[in-house]
């Protein structure tokens, strides 16, 4: 009960889908587009998937859920392309998610 923020990056184990993101692999943004405005974000709503079960955000802007769940996740993503190659053009790997944090 005492967790109030949840931070999640990874591949689509661990993705939420946003209204700002890529259709089926993001909360927010791609490679393409990796930038996004503080505004995009807090207005970013939640399309209900896997972590929304842990956290119960299951929709809505995740500043209003009581344990808030902000996911950089994308699925298809690697740690990182010094690792592995790209799944897809548009992918953008863990060690980008945490930039993009």
């Amino acid at each position: 009960d005492a967790i109030k923020y949840v931070y999640a990056f990874g591949d689509s184990y661990s993705f939420v889908q946003g209204t700002e993101g890529y259709a089926n692999y993001s909360f927010i943004g791609d490679s393409f587009n990796l930038a996004f405005s503080p505004g995009q974000l807090l207005s970013d709503h939640i399309i209900p998937r896997n972590l929304e079960y842990l956290t119960g955000c299951f929709g809505g802007l995740p500043s209003a859920c009581s344990r808030q769940l902000w996911d950089f996740a994308f699925a298809g993503a690697d740690i990182s392309l010094a690792l592995l190659p790209q799944h897809h053009n548009f992918s953008v790997q863990m060690v980008d998610q945490v930039k993009q944090w």
